[in-house]
Parts: structure tokens; C-alpha cells; sequence
């Protein structure tokens, strides 16, 4: 009951911000943010709310968005109760995999990557099947991802 208060509290006071204007005063440009917070605005850019991101770039100091991350997190927490947040866990080792393993002498980093957006959302899929060095075609993946039953997705 209390975790239902806390993210009713937590959407209630972003809505209030809204509704106070901070969505209409001028937001900070990203690359003007300190290192740490353009980092986690990299690694949040697949999930985050169109309007979260509006709220976080108006706030006007570090702690206050620093308070806006933890809020961000405890919000997404599938276990509130414990103090290991799993969805924040798991969300940074995709981020750094795809960074590790998707930017293939690009110039974009691996998040940025169709690959890396996909895997970001997604997760690892469940299978791959690859057609590479076959005549006639682009080398091609193909990735195959079945519902979780448990999670009310098709299979």
C-alpha cells in the first residue's frame, strides 16, 4: 500500500510541477548539464517520458535533479520493498552491452545504434538467426523475441 502512496506521491508532484509552469520556463540545453547528468539522460533516452524529460531539464539545480533520478528509479523499483532496484540494474547492463558490443566503427555510440535502441527496449533476444556472406544479400540478423506469459505478453 505504502509503494502505491509513494508513486502516486512521485506522479502527483511531477504533475504539479507541470501544472506550476516549469515545463514553460526555459530548459537547461543537455550539453549544458554536468557530465553525470548528460550520462544518465543517454542512458534513460529509450524509457523516459517525453514530459519527465520536459521536468528534468527545467529544474534548476544539481540536487535537484539528482532528487528527480532517485525519484525516477524508486518509480520503475518492480520491488520496492528491497534495497536492490532490479529495473535500474538491469537497464545499466544493457546500456553498457550495447555500448560494448553495437557501435561497430561507427561514430555513434552503441545506444544510439538501431541495434542498441532495440536491445535497449527489448533486452537480449530470444534467439538470432543470421544471413551473412550469402550471395545476393545485405548481411542481415534477424531477431526473434517470444512474450513472457507471466508478463501478460503474446507469445
Amino acid at each position: 500500500m505504502t509503494d502505491k502512496l509513494t508513486r502516486l506521491a512521485l506522479l502527483a508532484a511531477l504533475a504539479a510541477a507541470l501544472a506550476a509552469g516549469l515545463g514553460a520556463q526555459a530548459k537547461v540545453r543537455e550539453k549544458d548539464l554536468p557530465p553525470r547528468h548528460q550520462d544518465w539522460l543517454k542512458l534513460s533516452t529509450t524509457f523516459i517520458l517525453p514530459a519527465e524529460r520536459d521536468v528534468f531539464l527545467s529544474l534548476t539545480s544539481e540536487r535537484e535533479r539528482d532528487i528527480f533520478i532517485e525519484a525516477f528509479w524508486k518509480q520503475r523499483d518492480p520491488t520496492a520493498g528491497t534495497p536492490q532496484n532490479e529495473y535500474k540494474d538491469e537497464m545499466e547492463s544493457r546500456f553498457k552491452h550495447v555500448n560494448e558490443h553495437f557501435r561497430r566503427g561507427t561514430v555513434r555510440e552503441g545506444w544510439m545504434t538501431d541495434m542498441g535502441r532495440v536491445h535497449m527496449i527489448l533486452g537480449a533476444p530470444t534467439s538470432i538467426e543470421r544471413f551473412e556472406g550469402t550471395a545476393g544479400l545485405y548481411p542481415v540478423q534477424v531477431w526473434y523475441y517470444y512474450g513472457d506469459a507471466l508478463k501478460g505478453l503474446p507469445t
